[in-house]
């Protein structure tokens, strides 16, 4: 089973498991069924080639100094990995010397935000 993710993240590692009783990559069923749980989707570096193509469809004509990319990702307090692949495809991208590569938070940290209004209080 290949989960159609950008990331590991909760649930990937949390809920998709637990639904699915697995017991780690490798799960043999008690009527000798063997499941076998892989990296999600977005974990495999062609994703970069794929949304660099994808750009490059969506405006043919013009440089990619002359552009921006925006990758646009979601997540959850209760995993990190979201924002850390989206984080690290913009990373691929910056290492292709790509000038369109750069990474935007929104929105800003909760505890940061936390300390604003209490300062603003």
């Amino acid at each position: 089973m290949v989960p159609n993710f950008i990331s590991e993240g909760y649930f990937t590692q949390t809920v998709i498991s637990r639904e699915l009783e697995l017991k780690g990559p490798v799960t043999t069923r008690a009527n000798g069924q063997t499941w076998i749980y892989c990296e999600p989707v977005g974990n495999n570096p062609i994703v970069t080639e794929l949304l660099l193509a994808r750009a490059h469809e969506i405006a043919p004509d013009q440089a990619p100094t002359e552009t921006a990319l925006l990758i646009v990702a979601h997540g959850t307090e209760l995993n990190d990995n979201s924002a850390i692949a989206a984080k690290r495809e913009a990373e691929r991208i910056r290492h292709r010397h790509r000038k369109y590569s750069a990474w935007f938070h929104w929105p800003p940290d909760r505890a940061q935000s936390r300390s604003s209004s209490h300062a603003n209080a």
